[in-house]
């Protein structure tokens, strides 16, 4: 969820702008408890991922971005999604350094450092 969330936040806020949190709860992401959505939104502010105030959201900070632009691709994300299942290691913390591991071993494979 945290990271379709960061995506749709990337998407409708421009820095300026915000975007209240009732409309995430209830217009993008219907398909999840409000109270769900809303803790985990509040997780992201609080992990220093999106800069808001007030009940909107106004941007990614820069360690939002980075995250988010390590787990971007699906290939990544799936990867760190499985190790992370594995490990029983959840966090934003933990996801972010599986994701800069499954990068490094994709590097490495790409240019034929197996």
């Amino acid at each position: 969820m945290v990271r379709a969330m960061l995506l749709q936040i990337e998407e409708d806020v421009d820095g300026i702008k915000g975007q209240h949190i009732t409309f995430y709860s209830k217009e993008k992401f219907p398909n999840y408890d409000s109270d769900q959505t809303i803790y985990h939104m509040k997780y992201l502010i609080d992990d220093g991922m999106v800069q808001a105030a007030s009940g909107y959201f106004y941007d990614l900070t820069p360690r939002g971005h980075k995250f988010l632009a390590d787990i971007r691709s699906d290939t990544v994300w799936n990867k760190t999604k499985e190790v992370s299942s594995k490990l029983g290691a959840g966090s934003i913390a933990a996801l972010s350094t599986i994701a800069g591991k499954v990068i490094a071993e994709i590097i490495k494979h790409s240019l034929g450092f197996s």
